[in-house]
């Protein structure tokens, strides 16, 4: 599948930007939400946003960050998964991400890949698992999302401080966690979820959570408006990133 990169995403690659201070909020740093959207039309939607930017871009480098938001704001940029298939699909994006800007044989590019595995593989365990607020059940992908963006984000800003490497968390524990029976399930932060009145018989199509007399609503992609652009900052454009994706371009 092509791997179409956001302005917003490959401007936080080049700016090393990768971490957040504020892990509440999936547009800020890299994550497994804030890959791209999953639909045909969004991909395409990016693909030609993109275009534009490049043509701003070739333009002897005079183009300003702001310019390339006014022509790139994402459409669909951030992804919370319903399923675990939609799951497994963001994880592979990360998976190709971190082997562009940390090496295949990276630990935390193994540790993506080790994890789409056992995606694969404990489908129908998965498919079983009951959070310990069962309201919150049809939430179980994202909140595994939650769980992996996490310690991840800790673990980027861990070793941006450390002189010395240092261990990459290891993603399959939550599924022994979750067979163990023991508490898994991280926070979700309230802005992502959308509450609506509670309906007799609610969509299937939309994953839900009852919180007393309503019922909180996770939609798959979610737009958010991209934070605010520091003015007067040329773009940088960086061919070392756009040829180590290619072999993960269609």
């Amino acid at each position: 599948d092509e791997f179409p990169v956001s302005t917003s995403m490959a401007t936080k690659m080049v700016k090393l930007t990768w971490h957040s201070s504020l892990p509440d909020d999936f547009t800020c740093g890299l994550n497994i939400f804030a890959v791209g959207a999953l639909d045909d039309e969004a991909v395409e939607y990016q693909r030609i946003q993109n275009q534009q930017a490049d043509l701003l871009l070739a333009n002897e480098g005079t183009a300003q960050l702001e310019d390339i938001a006014s022509v790139s704001t994402p459409k669909g940029d951030l992804t919370l998964p319903q399923t675990f298939a939609h799951l497994r699909y963001l994880t592979q994006r990360m998976y190709a991400m971190w082997s562009v800007l940390l090496g295949p044989l990276h630990p935390l590019t193994a540790q993506y890949q080790e994890f789409h595995t056992h995606l694969i593989r404990r489908e129908k365990f998965l498919d079983t698992v009951e959070p310990a607020d069962r309201s919150q059940r049809h939430l179980v992908p994202a909140l595994v999302g939650r769980w992996v963006q996490l310690r991840t984000n800790h673990w980027l800003q861990a070793q941006s401080k450390s002189p010395l490497p240092l261990p990459v968390p290891t993603f399959t524990t939550v599924f022994d966690q979750m067979a163990l029976m023991e508490p898994w399930e991280p926070r979700f932060p309230s802005r992502y979820l959308v509450t609506s009145p509670l309906k007799d018989s609610p969509s299937t199509s939309t994953a839900h959570t009852t919180v007393g007399s309503t019922v909180s609503t996770l939609t798959p992609g979610t737009n958010i408006t991209p934070t605010t652009v520091p003015k007067k900052s040329t773009a940088i454009r960086s061919m070392t990133y756009n040829e180590a994706f290619q072999p993960f371009k269609a």
